[in-house]
């Protein structure tokens, strides 16, 4: 006989058996399959959508320039830059943006153009998170680790009770 033969009574055979009205389960085993689920993120939308944020504080992205930022004057200080031959005198303090997005730890040379009285007032105690302005910094150059932005230019939107 025909090796052809032999597979037409058995193709048969399996067609009968699965034409009586019954139902028949087949069970099969395969190897273990690995499935990787990637999940869809959308991007959230900020009013500085070119922040991100080192601890609390934001820090500028590359080739980012000038920003200008309205809110709260905290922490203001001043000092001389740790550890550099530099004698000059900075201002430094931490601006709290009104939209509330993530502070900003600003310095501001002692030689810049920059009202006595508005210096007095960040660096008043007694004025920490009362004082509002509008501030215009840029990135602070990349050697800078007390402050991440300097300041350009300060505008004092009120004053604070030094009483």
């Amino acid at each position: 006989m025909r090796p052809a033969l032999l597979v037409v009574p058995a193709l048969v055979a399996a067609l009968a058996a699965g034409c009586g009205g019954s139902t028949k389960t087949v069970t099969t085993t395969a190897p273990a399959q690995t499935v990787t689920v990637t999940q869809a993120t959308t991007p959230s939308t900020t009013t500085t959508p070119t922040q991100t944020t080192a601890g609390d504080f934001r820090t500028p992205q590359p080739g980012e320039g000038r920003v200008t930022v309205t809110g709260n004057v905290a922490d203001g200080q001043t000092r001389s830059l740790p550890g550099t031959g530099d004698t000059s005198r900075y201002t430094y303090f931490v601006l709290q943006p009104e939209d509330g997005s993530a502070s900003l730890r600003v310095g501001a040379a002692g030689d810049l153009n920059l009202d006595p009285k508005v210096r007095a007032a960040i660096v008043d105690p007694r004025c920490g998170g009362k004082l509002r302005g509008t501030f215009t910094v840029t990135p602070a150059p990349a050697r800078e680790t007390a402050f991440d932005w300097e300041l350009v230019s300060a505008q004092l939107l009120n004053g604070c009770s030094r009483a």
